[in-house]
């Protein structure tokens, strides 16, 4: 039988004073608080780094493969080389490739032109990502023959005063020749990402090579989809060993990088506010504990008369200060999940999508990493409780005083 313990939890349950009730009562509140605020957080954290990098992934890709520029070298890729060939063989996480191209050019639309880089697609490109970003029109069908429709972003759209339908003017430079080319606009899409609604129009790779006098089987580089995106540095790293020394392997994160340095300092903020939260945590937990110290001084000086140690009585305000402890993150966890739960299931909580790139707070449920913070939290809340105790113990005579209340 642990007596320690239990005598912690009837004190718990039972403070000698109405004062000291309340008072314990606000500090499991603290505790509460501040956990919820953590698990909060953290879920956050994950939903918002999950919902822009999908949206990076699904407008570009995890890994992408082109020509290094070299002089006098050409800045195309073969899509008949060997290599292309087997790239889906040469590693298991490689899930498909698309070739594309890009052109610069210019969008004239009724009332105002502007810059634009062409994005030319295969005719068997995956347009999931495109379908459920699509705000009006269709997305553009790329059949046997040469496609002339074209998908424009909302913001584009709004710009030019396009919109599904129309007659697009776009021009070219191949060369030293302007080329002028009619589109059929078919259709808007949002990603919400600022620099692609911007200036991102995507149509027919073939368009690209009919202007620029190319072949069927060359293209500006390779877009590689994995089926586990957190391998792509891994993957990029192990196809650099096998690709021809011309080729470079890029992952997303070098493509974006202002997107993911933003991310990355996103990581730090929270992290540092988790750390402020565990701080204002631990400092209501140490009051609590010399509070309980001093509030049970009678029943201390009794448990002394019969016969109990001073290690006894400590591991008894260790036990109680731990109970309080638990008790706070338990209610701290369950709110934190349920507000988590109906963030994710109603979007109460709007963001502007033209600063954050996601319309609503997103969350997601990272229960690895929400249990680590746990564990970690009880762990060195229990280390500096030990640490006080005998600090207490063995500078300030907290033995001597316990002996004395006999």
């Amino acid at each position: 039988m642990n007596l320690p313990f239990l005598i912690a939890r009837r004190w718990t349950s039972a403070a000698p004073q109405k004062h000291t009730q309340r008072i314990l009562r606000m500090g499991v509140a603290c505790i509460a608080l501040c956990t919820a605020i953590m698990v909060l957080a953290v879920c956050v954290l994950v939903g918002f780094k999950q919902g822009i990098t999908h949206k990076v992934f699904g407008f570009g890709s995890h890994l992408q493969i082109q020509p290094y520029q070299i002089d006098g070298a050409a800045p195309y890729l073969d899509l008949s080389d060997p290599t292309v060939a087997r790239l889906t063989t040469l590693h298991p996480q490689i899930k498909r490739l698309d070739p594309f191209l890009y052109k610069e050019g210019l969008l004239k639309g009724d009332e105002a032109s502007i810059g634009i880089f062409f994005k030319g697609l295969p005719t068997d490109y995956d347009t999931t990502f495109f379908a459920r970003r699509l705000v009006a029109g269709r997305l553009p069908r790329f059949g046997d023959r040469l496609s002339n429709e074209l998908l424009i972003s909302e913001k584009t759209a709004r710009t030019v005063g396009l919109k599904p339908g129309d007659k697009a003017r776009t021009y070219f430079i191949s060369g030293e020749q302007l080329r002028p080319r009619a589109f059929t606009v078919t259709g808007l899409y949002k990603t919400g990402l600022g620099q692609f609604d911007e200036t991102y129009i995507l149509g027919d790779l073939r368009q690209i090579q009919r202007m620029d006098g190319l072949t069927e089987n060359l293209a500006g580089g390779l877009d590689l989809q994995l089926y586990d995106p957190q391998t792509r540095q891994a993957v990029c790293d192990e196809l650099m060993t096998t690709l021809p020394y011309e080729w470079s392997c890029y992952p997303c994160d070098r493509l974006f990088p202002e997107i993911f340095d933003w991310l990355a300092l996103i990581d730090v903020n929270v992290w540092v506010l988790l750390g402020i939260l565990w701080t204002v945590a631990l400092i209501s937990l140490l009051s609590i504990l010399f509070i309980c110290m001093m509030s049970r001084k009678p029943q201390a000086a009794m448990l002394r008369g019969l016969g109990m140690g001073s290690p006894a009585l400590l591991r008894i305000f260790l036990w109680q200060a731990a109970l309080i402890l638990g008790k706070g993150m338990l209610f701290g966890n369950l709110g934190g999940l349920c507000v988590a739960c109906l963030q994710g299931l109603t979007h109460a909580v709007p963001l502007n999508e033209e600063v954050y790139f996601l319309s609503y707070v997103p969350v997601a449920f990272p229960w690895g990493l929400i249990v680590a913070v746990n564990l970690g939290c009880i762990a060195v809340a229990l280390l500096l409780l030990s640490v006080i105790t005998q600090l207490l113990r063995k500078r300030y005579g907290l033995t001597q005083d316990l002996k004395a209340l006999a």
